[in-house]
């Protein structure tokens, strides 16, 4: 596996250290299957991280939208009508 070395005073890397995205890709495919498993891993976790402030904003949404329907605020709409509408 390759390392880029840390800048003991910032924690980031040093400019002697840094990559392009073309020599990472490089890199990166020199790499064991496992090892090129673990970092497409790893980038598409970094890529699919919740932002908890939208997450607290979709469950407070979603418990109104729950509440103004259980109260007939609001009607249901069917699974059909949205795939017949956005289809």
């Amino acid at each position: 596996m390759f390392e880029i070395r840390l800048n003991p005073l910032y924690n980031t890397p040093q400019r002697e250290d840094l990559m392009t995205t073309k020599q990472l890709e490089e890199e990166a495919l020199t790499l064991k299957s496992i090892d090129r498993i673990h970092l497409v891993e790893k980038l598409l976790i970094s890529l699919n991280r919740p932002d908890p402030k939208m997450e607290k904003e979709w469950v407070l949404e979603s418990e109104a939208r729950y509440k103004a329907y259980k109260h007939g605020e609001i009607e249901p709409v069917s699974l059909q009508h949205i795939r017949n509408t956005h289809s």
